[in-house]
């Protein structure tokens, strides 16, 4: 792909027409909907006592490669038109993303349909075979359809108005009734529905979509890439910060967003596209978000971040039991993500906020080895709130939905985010990226792959007749990315360099 990014109100208007008759053509584009499998079929399962016979390392890697193959097949079976929800049952009656979906819908919200199609790239990079690169495609594709008008996606896509004589995304037959209307342009981010940045749902399309660039050149896909980009830039604020969703919508979604790693996922997508890429835009547009999130940091003695920030870059409320406090988890992946920025830019400033973040973060673990997720302001005391905004002290004292339906206690990834500045502030920027770039020594190689086959064993064993990894009745996504990622690094280490 080489393609410029002008950042012109007119790149939403061009349509993807020309290559309709193509793309309604290929496999990918032309994936029926799921098909039900018959209902009487139950999972195999091994008997409790058995355990599956390690094989040697050539025959494992010639199964491994059929598993991958067998268990691809049947998502793609299962999938509509290219696309995935979370989980499904068995007779693939009932589905769910976050919530319960029908047939004609796909997710884009991890673990759905971008998790599922970069596992799949994957595959076909681990072993090569040309139908692994066709079910990635029909994904890229579902996605690019699902897009919308203003470059972003929501959690999820319909299928329901897919038309197989126009399979071209429905955006592009909006946008052409724009063309050669800039009001009419700037009018559409007010009525059109926002892509939202929450849950890595726009950034983890977009991720998968570049990455998928790699291996084809197709015009649909270009375009996907180049708004979906250009939506990024245009959502960010002349500050660095991000909003929850793009268009502003009013609320607390227009607010300065960290809860859920929103702005630490753009700023990983930017960092992408100017490698990929090459365009100085991106570049910028991480260089301001690490600005933001120097300039959010709270005041000392709690020099952690909030979750979320008022248009005066102040913690403010969220969802009503969302408030306003210091958040461990926060910090943590804001650590990490100025370690990357520095690791990207060598600008060292992006360092320089970590010590107090760090320290703030050890003055307030827990006995047990935890974080609170909310700390007062002011007090550091950790605290707990319910849906009607009630303030308590004791996750206990909350009502029992909240008490278990909400993240108040973990690790937060901590210690690996202290461990990961204090090794890149040891060993130096230079010796870091070297020694983390090197290739692993064929010797690494072997003692890794040998440590991965009882796994890799393991998995295959697990999958049944129909290629399917079944947890408690369901067929999850996130089964089959795992198990699929697994089996890669396992092919990738077995390579010879």
């Amino acid at each position: 792909m080489n393609i410029r990014f002008p950042f012109l109100a007119s790149l939403f208007i061009l349509s993807l027409a020309s290559c309709a008759d193509q793309i309604a053509q290929s496999p990918a584009a032309t994936t029926n909907p799921a098909t039900p499998a018959p209902a009487d079929i139950q999972p195999s399962e091994p008997a409790p006592d058995a355990k599956p016979q390690p094989a040697p390392p050539d025959l494992l890697q010639e199964k491994t490669v059929e598993a991958i193959l067998k268990s691809s097949a049947f998502m793609r079976s299962i999938s509509t038109h290219g696309g995935y929800l979370w989980e499904y049952t068995l007779d693939l009656k009932k589905r769910w993303g976050e919530g319960t979906a029908t047939e004609m819908q796909i997710w884009v919200q991890p673990p759905g349909t971008p998790s599922v199609g970069q596992a799949l790239l994957r595959a076909y990079r681990a072993t090569g075979k040309p139908e692994m690169l066709d079910h990635a495609r029909a994904a890229g594709y579902a996605l690019a359809w699902g897009q919308l008008p203003v470059g972003g996606w929501k959690y999820s896509i319909d299928f329901a108005s897919f038309d197989p004589a126009n399979p071209a995304p429905p955006r592009n037959a909006e946008m052409k009734k724009l063309a050669g209307s800039a009001e009419a342009l700037r009018g559409l981010y007010e009525k059109l529905q926002g892509g939202t940045f929450d849950d890595d749902t726009t950034q983890s399309a977009l991720r998968f979509l570049m990455d998928l660039d790699k291996e084809l050149d197709e015009e649909w896909l270009d375009r996907a890439i180049k708004d979906g980009l250009e939506f990024i830039l245009k959502a960010q604020y002349p500050n660095g910060g991000w909003p929850q969703i793009f268009p502003l919508c009013g609320g607390y979604h227009d607010y300065y967003t960290f809860n859920d790693s929103a702005m630490n996922d753009c700023i990983d997508v930017m960092l992408m596209a100017n490698t990929l890429y090459g365009d100085d835009r991106f570049l910028q547009s991480a260089r301001k978000a690490g600005d933001f999130i120097i300039l959010s940091q709270c005041k000392p003695p709690q020099t952690g971040w909030a979750q979320q920030y008022d248009m005066n870059i102040q913690p403010a409320w969220a969802r009503t039991f969302e408030p306003p406090a210091v958040c461990s988890l926060n910090a943590s992946t804001n650590i990490r993500t100025l370690v990357d920025l520095y690791l990207y830019t060598g600008e060292s400033r992006y360092l320089e906020p970590i010590p107090a973040a760090i320290d703030w973060l050890n003055r307030s673990s827990l006995p047990n080895g935890v974080w609170a997720r909310y700390y007062e302001i002011g007090t550091n005391r950790p605290f707990y709130c319910d849906r009607d905004r009630r303030i308590v002290y004791n996750v206990e004292e909350l009502g029992e939905e909240r008490r278990y339906g909400y993240s108040w206690h973990g690790e937060y990834g901590v210690a690996g985010a202290i461990a990961y500045y204090t090794r890149v502030k040891e060993q130096g920027r230079d010796a870091y990226l070297a020694e983390r770039d090197r290739e692993p020594s064929q010797e690494r190689r072997k003692s890794k792959t040998e440590s991965l086959s009882p796994g890799v064993n393991n998995i295959i064993a697990a999958m049944d007749e129909q290629g399917r990894w079944v947890n408690k009745d369901r067929i999850r996504c996130a089964d089959f990315c795992r198990n699929i990622n697994a089996l890669c690094e396992y092919l990738e280490l077995s390579k010879q360099p």
